[in-house]
C-alpha cells in the first residue's frame, strides 16, 4: 500500500474485516474530514473540487458520508446511464441508504414517475442521474402531487366520482387489472393500477367508506400488503409537462457532484445533438437551472 493510501485510512496496520469497519476507518481519516467539509461548504475547506477519484472510491466516501450529521442532500451526475446504475450498485454493496436512481430513456419513463412519486413522501439523501436525465423533461412536483387521491381506512370515498376521474385521466376500465393505467370495479371492490405504483391497489368499500386497502399481485390477484393509508396518482407518464425538470425536484441546499466533468460535458453535447433543434433551447435551460445549486467537480486526475 502506498503512503498516500495509508494516509487515507489513517495509517492503520490492522485491515478492516467488514464493510462497516472499512467505513468507520474512513470516517476517522483527515481525507474524509476534508471531503465532508467540502460537502458542507465549510469556510475552512480550501478545495473547490475532488480529484483522484478512481473506480468506486467516490461511492465509498459517499457511503461513509450518508450517516454523518451535517451531510447536505446530494445530486450525483454521471456521464452515462450505465455509470449511474453502476454507482447505485456500488452504494448498495457498501450498505448505504437507498438513493433515488433516475434511469434514462423513454422506456424508463414509468420508473422515473414511480421514483419521483415516492420521493414526494420522503426526500432521498442522494439522487443519481445521467447527463441525459439532466436535460430531459420530467413530471413536475405539482403535476405529481395535485392529481392524487389519498385513501385512509375508515375515510369517506365517493366511488362514482373516483371512477369518473379515473376515466377522465385516461385509465381504462377492465374486467381484471393487469397493467398500469387500468382499473376494475366488482361490487364494493375497486382495483386501481396507477403509473406511480409497482403493484395495484384494491380498495374495499362499505356504505361509502373505505373498509380496507391492499396491494396485490396482478398475476395471481392475491394480496401481498395490507395498508392503512394509500395513494393513487392520476399522472400519465406519456404526457410529461414541458416545465418539469430535475432541478425542480431537488431540495434547497442540495450539492451537485459532477463525476468526470469532461466526459459529462461530452455526453451532454451528444444528447443535445440528438434532439430536434426546437427542443434544444429548453434542454439547455433545464441544464442551466441546475447551475443554481453549489457544484463540486469530481475527477480522476488530482
Amino acid at each position: 500500500m502506498t503512503a498516500r493510501r495509508r494516509e487515507a485510512f489513517g495509517q492503520r496496520t490492522d485491515a478492516p474485516t467488514s464493510v462497516s469497519e472499512l467505513l468507520d476507518h474512513l470516517r476517522a481519516t483527515k481525507t474524509f474530514a476534508r471531503f465532508q467539509g467540502l460537502l458542507r461548504g465549510d469556510p475552512a475547506a480550501s478545495a473547490s473540487h475532488v480529484g483522484g477519484c478512481v473506480g468506486s472510491l467516490l461511492q465509498l466516501f459517499l457511503a461513509a458520508a450518508a450517516s454523518e450529521k451535517g451531510t447536505p442532500p446530494l445530486l450525483l451526475l454521471l456521464p452515462l446511464d450505465q455509470d449511474a446504475r453502476a454507482a447505485v450498485r456500488d452504494l448498495r454493496i457498501l450498505g448505504a441508504p437507498p438513493p433515488m436512481l433516475l434511469r434514462a430513456g423513454d422506456e424508463e419513463a414509468l420508473d422515473r414517475v414511480r421514483s419521483l412519486s415516492a420521493a414526494g413522501a420522503k426526500a432521498p439523501w442522494l439522487v443519481v442521474a445521467s447527463a441525459s436525465v439532466a436535460l430531459d423533461p420530467l413530471p413536475s412536483k405539482s403535476e405529481l402531487g395535485d392529481r392524487r387521491f389519498v385513501f385512509t381506512v375508515g375515510g369517506v370515498c365517493d366511488d362514482e366520482s373516483l371512477q369518473r376521474q379515473l376515466g377522465e385521466a385516461g385509465f381504462v376500465r377492465t374486467a381484471v387489472v393487469g397493467a398500469a393505467g387500468q382499473f376494475a370495479v366488482r361490487g364494493d371492490l375497486i382495483d386501481v393500477f396507477d403509473h406511480a405504483a409497482k403493484l395495484p391497489l384494491r380498495i374495499e368499500l362499505f356504505d361509502g367508506r373505505v373498509e380496507g386497502l391492499r396491494r396485490f399481485d396482478p398475476a395471481s390477484q392475491i394480496s401481498v400488503e395490507v395498508m392503512k393509508t394509500a395513494e393513487v396518482s392520476l399522472f400519465d407518464p406519456a404526457a410529461v409537462p414541458a416545465g418539469g425538470d430535475l432541478a425542480g425536484h431537488l431540495r434547497p441546499g442540495t450539492v451537485v457532484l459532477v463525476r468526470e466533468p469532461l466526459r459529462f460535458e461530452q455526453s451532454t453535447g451528444v444528447h443535445l445533438g440528438l434532439l430536434d433543434e426546437s427542443l434544444r433551447a429548453a434542454a439547455r435551460l433545464r441544464s442551466e437551472r441546475l447551475r443554481a445549486f453549489r457544484e463540486i467537480p469530481i475527477s480522476r486526475v488530482r
